[in-house]
C-alpha cells in the first residue's frame, strides 16, 4: 500500500498547472476548499509543493506517474545558464522565463503580465544593459556588447556547464 501523501488529487494538480486565474482560489484549493471552477492555474511545481508542505519531486513524480507532461515551459534561449535553487525566483530570472512566454507566443505568467515585461525590457534598452549569471552573484545587468547582439541576455561561453554539484 503506497505511504499517505499531503498531495491532493491528480486531477487538483493538473488544474494548478493549467493556465491561470487567481491566486486566492489556488489557495482555497490547497486548504481543502475544491472550488475547482475557480481554481488558480499556471503555478509551478515548486509553487505547488509549498502550498501542501512536500518537495517539488513528489509533485513531479505525482503527475509523471498518472501520465501528465510535467515537463513545464523551456527557457533555453533565454535563460542558458543553470541557475542556482537560491536565484530562481529573482526578478530578472521571472522576467526573462515571461520573455521567453512571448516569443513562444504564450500568454504571460500567473505572477507577472505584459505591462511588466515591456516595463523590463525598456529598462533595459535604456540603460544599455543584458542580464548575465553568475552562480555566486545571481543574475546581475552589465553593459551591452556589440556581441551581445539585440537579446537581453550575455551568452555563456559554455552553455549549462556551471552545473551544481551532485546532492
Amino acid at each position: 500500500m503506497p505511504a499517505p501523501t499531503k498531495l491532493p488529487p491528480v486531477d487538483d494538480l493538473v488544474k494548478l498547472r493549467a493556465p491561470s486565474r487567481s491566486h486566492y482560489a489556488c489557495r482555497m484549493l490547497a486548504e481543502g476548499m475544491h472550488d475547482r471552477e475557480r481554481c488558480a492555474q499556471g503555478h509551478t511545481l515548486t509553487y505547488i509543493a509549498a502550498l501542501y508542505g512536500v518537495t517539488r519531486q513528489a509533485v513531479y513524480l505525482k503527475l509523471k506517474e498518472a501520465g501528465h507532461d510535467t515537463g513545464g515551459q523551456r527557457y533555453a534561449e533565454t535563460l542558458p545558464w543553470r541557475v542556482a535553487q537560491e536565484h530562481r525566483d529573482d526578478w530578472d530570472a521571472q522576467m526573462l522565463r515571461e520573455l521567453a512566454k512571448r516569443q513562444q507566443g504564450l500568454p504571460p505568467g500567473y505572477r507577472a503580465s505584459g505591462v511588466a515585461l515591456d516595463m523590463w525590457l525598456e529598462a533595459l534598452d535604456r540603460a544599455g544593459q543584458v542580464v548575465d549569471y553568475d552562480r555566486e552573484k545571481g543574475f546581475i545587468r552589465v553593459k551591452r556588447l556589440k556581441g551581445d547582439g539585440k537579446g537581453y541576455i550575455r551568452k555563456p561561453k559554455h552553455p549549462k556547464r556551471n552545473r551544481p554539484a551532485p546532492e
